[in-house]
């Protein structure tokens, strides 16, 4: 399910040693794979475009600097 999937990323961008997985497949991702990703990690984003990610943020940058799109 959707849900499931969303808690999922949302756990490994959390973990600190994962979202350097997550940061890596975001650069080998195709660029519809990187407009998912993105969409699963909008209710963690935030308005401060970190939000409830500690050690997400990189991987927010990375997602929208590779979508080429500013902070949302």
């Amino acid at each position: 399910s959707a849900q499931r999937r969303e808690h999922f990323v949302g756990a490994l961008v959390r973990d600190r040693y994962a979202n350097f997985v997550v940061q890596r497949l975001i650069e080998v991702a195709t660029q519809e794979q990187r407009l998912q990703l993105w969409n699963l990690l909008q209710p963690f984003a935030g308005a401060g475009g970190g939000g409830s990610l500690q050690h997400g943020r990189r991987v927010i940058a990375k997602l929208q600097a590779h979508l080429k799109i500013g902070s949302m």
